[in-house]
């Protein structure tokens, strides 16, 4: 790497190029809106820099010497290198172009890159870099600015953060089409109560909704099988092992396929939201923002979108 005292003025080498040009001090001091002093003591300085004579005068012609022409060509490839560094950090201040890290729980999965999606077809120069943690991760990261933005039901009681409401979280007991609740309606909690149960892990915020519908009424739900994906829920619902409280659009296109069947009972008491996160303090490019903004008027078509 050049030492900083080995660094010189760009602006010297770009009224050099416009003498060469113009081959002529007096004529390129009238382009710069400079003084002809102003552009001979630049010159001077570029040559004792460099230690080497960069160009002669005859006449009143400027002829530029093998070493100046060959200080130019580098001079042009530095000059579009300062080019694409202007347009580039253009586009990211204009949020044309840039980068978004999301950190994010596994369910936002379901609907986020439906929304990717649909933002990469205005800003299709915006990259997406997305990783899955829990709730308790993803504030860690935020805080350590690992991650942009952060997705999750029920915003962290963080004084460092804030937190944007994207939407409800619509939840919904799932069962197979061969248990015993399958076909029935309007199921009271009796009857729910009496079934096997498919969870999430403990912590899992959906877990304790279900816990808070069961103490709501002095009562546990019969846990038969726990397990830390969602996914493998449904393939364990699917099997009849229990039911299970999930959010809707993770089993949208298995309730359409009838592969699994909504159990009838009222959940929307249990129904919590989604928000968007991120460190109150921190400035957000543009393309972070208009991200947002369009999660935020999107958000509700989700199930149209997916």
């Amino acid at each position: 790497m050049v030492g900083h005292n080995k660094l010189f003025n760009p602006k010297k080498l770009h009224i050099f190029s416009v003498v060469s040009e113009l081959r002529n001090i007096t004529r390129a001091a009238q382009k710069l809106n400079l003084s002809q002093p102003a552009i001979s003591n630049s010159l001077l300085s570029l040559e004792q820099f460099f230690d080497t004579k960069l160009y002669e005068v005859v006449g009143k012609e400027v002829v530029v010497t093998s070493t100046g022409k060959r200080l130019l060509k580098h001079w042009s490839k530095i000059e579009s290198c300062y080019q694409k560094i202007f347009d580039e950090l253009n586009k990211i201040k204009l949020g044309e172009q840039g980068d978004i890290s999301i950190a994010m729980i596994s369910t936002a999965k379901y609907f986020m890159f439906a929304l990717i999606k649909n933002f990469s077809e205005n800003f299709p120069k915006v990259n997406f870099s997305c990783e899955i943690f829990d709730r308790n991760q993803i504030i860690e990261h935020l805080l350590t600015h690992r991650f942009t933005l952060g997705v999750m039901t029920e915003p962290p009681h963080h004084h460092a953060l804030t937190s944007i409401r994207l939407g409800e979280n619509p939840l919904v007991f799932i069962c197979s089409p061969k248990h015993v609740l399958s076909g029935q309606s309007n199921i009271l909690f009796e009857s729910l109560s009496n079934q096997k149960f498919i969870t999430r892990e403990y912590s899992a915020q959906i877990t304790q909704n279900l816990y808070r519908l069961f103490e709501q009424h002095q009562s546990t739900p019969k846990i038969s099988l726990s397990i830390n994906s969602t996914e493998a829920i449904k393939e364990a619902v699917i099997e009849d092992l229990g039911i299970a409280l999930v959010p809707y659009l993770s089993v949208a296109s298995e309730l359409k396929s009838k592969k699994i069947i909504r159990v009838d009972f009222d959940t929307q008491a249990l129904n919590n939201n989604w928000y968007i996160i991120f460190v109150k303090n921190k400035t957000l490019d543009q393309a972070s923002q208009a991200f947002i903004e369009m999660t935020k008027m999107l958000f509700p078509k989700i199930p149209i979108l997916i």
